[in-house]
């Protein structure tokens, strides 16, 4: 693992450990951006890599699926 992604890998571990982290914005958007800002990305809406080289990528999770797992 690259040093970058390791680092990218604790701060993702960081956010996590914090537990629910309201939404920053209300919107199609407010997962990515609520966790740019946790990983403290300026939020960009450009498909280009906004850490470093590194793209991240988030998604929301349904309650259903919640439920299945």
């Amino acid at each position: 693992m690259s040093e970058t992604a390791e680092e990218l890998l604790n701060k993702l571990i960081l956010v996590s450990s914090k537990g629910f982290i309201p939404t920053v914005i209300v919107g199609d958007t407010d997962v990515r951006m609520t966790l740019e800002t946790g990983l403290g990305i300026k939020a960009n809406s450009n498909k280009e890599p906004n850490y470093k080289g590194i793209e991240s990528k988030s998604s929301r999770v349904s309650e259903n699926k919640k439920k299945r797992e």
